[in-house]
């Protein structure tokens, strides 16, 4: 949102980012509550408004058909991120095996080149030997 300040979203909601281990004191009183009953090992909530965020919690989680939807919606992001993650991958394999085999390629007509160099070099001294030993 700092690098783009002209992004917005199309009906006008914002979002607002929330650092819930932030400096204590910078946040409204209720807020600090609310962060507190985040961050708590407990899971207790001293503030009203927290106590209402604790309850809704305990209802939701007490809701098995919501906490199924809930759960259902993460292993179906889960299985399409892995699947995302296993496209990527698939496709550095690919591209991986075509360097190395055409890695392989560059390797094999180096030696071809130098297998020629050779014979023509070869070739090169049996002419100078021709050419000494020749009748002028």
């Amino acid at each position: 949102c700092r690098e783009d300040p002209s992004l917005t979203l199309p009906d006008g909601q914002q979002i607002k980012f929330l650092n819930t281990v932030g400096v204590k004191g910078s946040v409204s009183k209720e807020l600090q509550a609310v962060f507190d009953y985040i961050t708590s090992d407990d899971g207790e909530a001293e503030d009203s408004f927290a106590k209402k965020l604790k309850d809704m919690v305990s209802k939701i989680n007490a809701d098995a058909e919501r906490i199924g939807v809930v759960m259902t919606y993460e292993e179906d992001l889960q299985h399409r991120l892995w699947h995302r993650d296993r496209e990527w991958q698939d496709k550095l394999d690919e591209k991986d095996a075509l360097l190395e085999q055409r890695a392989l390629q560059i390797s094999d007509q180096a030696q071809r080149i130098e297998k020629q160099d050779a014979i023509i070099e070869d070739l090169r001294k049996q002419i100078e030997v021709l050419k000494t030993n020749a009748p002028a």
